[in-house]
């Protein structure tokens, strides 16, 4: 027979289980204060060596999940804010993250924070991708999970494709910024995928109301398209060198070789040429290409749980 998850239906079971666990963290609470004042007890990160697993606490949690998972989670903050605790830590904060959001998966401000911990304070953006994919299954519509993880898998780990997948999911999520659909396109490009990228940005062209935001988009779609371009261009350029041995002087050499038809039209007006500093094709309206950036306000902070 399986233990009741509702107190209410628990009987003096739940009552005797309510009092244990109000003992228990009293004892806890009051030894680690006296031992905090002896100087004997900092908290670290080895507090969760032996936690056990989120699935068997449930076994024995009767019906108190919740509030055993806000309890680690206040043992958790104290061990992150403790100036002690260093990237080899990282792995037991997963496991205390783990278990606390394996009792309570709802608790998105532990996916947030944790995610933010692991992967921007801790050097585990292993640990933090592992802990917000889990939070984006339990929690869908929350963008900000999709978010964090896409910022995770490009700007530490360089996976482009899987940073625009989910930056694409959090754009299609209710209260994002309009931003997010910008950054998704770009990643796309930077994944050298601009077909996914231009689908993307039609999609949002379409489903937008907003007529500045859909000017944006018409420019963000040409930028993507310059893209395209130059890639299969320089393609082009490689083809060129490996037919002839030596590399074009102009653009119009690969026309003139046999190596492209034409050349495309730059879709902002500009004009592509091949760079003699670097042998590289380049658009005159955007020389740079299009690169991922992310301002640290765009980032943001966790939002609390409420």
């Amino acid at each position: 027979m399986s233990l009741p998850r509702d107190p209410s239906s628990a009987g003096g079971l739940v009552a005797v289980g309510a009092v244990f666990l109000a003992l228990l963290a009293g004892l806890i609470y009051g030894t680690q204060r006296q031992l905090e004042a002896l100087g004997a007890l900092q908290p670290t990160a080895q507090t969760f060596r032996y936690l056990p697993k989120g699935d068997d606490l449930k076994l024995v949690s009767l019906g108190y999940d919740q509030l055993i998972a806000d309890m680690l989670w206040l043992k958790a903050v104290q061990v992150m804010g403790n100036k002690g605790t260093e990237r080899h830590d990282a792995e037991w904060l997963y496991q205390a993250f783990d278990t606390i959001t394996t009792l309570d998966p709802k608790f998105d401000y532990v996916y947030q924070l944790g995610g933010v911990f692991l992967g921007v304070l801790s050097g585990r953006p292993d640990l933090a991708v592992k802990l917000l994919e889990k939070g984006t299954r339990a929690n869908p519509d929350l963008w900000r999970l999709q978010f964090y993880l896409g910022f995770n898998e490009f700007y530490f780990l360089g996976h482009y494709k899987e940073a625009a997948d989910a930056m694409a999911k959090a754009a299609a999520l209710p209260g994002r910024p309009v931003y997010i659909q910008f950054l998704a396109s770009r990643l796309y490009a930077e994944a050298q995928e601009p077909a996914l990228a231009l689908d993307f940005l039609g999609r949002m062209y379409e489903e937008s109301k907003d007529e500045q935001v859909r000017a944006q988009l018409l420019v963000r779609m040409k930028e993507v398209m310059i893209e395209r371009d130059v890639h299969l261009l320089n393609q082009a350029v490689e083809r060129f060198t490996a037919r002839y041995h030596r590399r074009p002087n102009a653009l119009t050499d690969l026309v003139a070789g046999g190596i492209v038809a034409s050349l495309p039209a730059e879709p902002l007006g500009g004009r592509y040429y091949l760079d003699s500093s670097d042998h590289q094709v380049k658009s005159s309206s955007r020389p740079e290409g299009l690169r991922v950036t992310l301002p640290e306000h765009q980032l943001g902070a966790p939002q609390q749980r409420p």
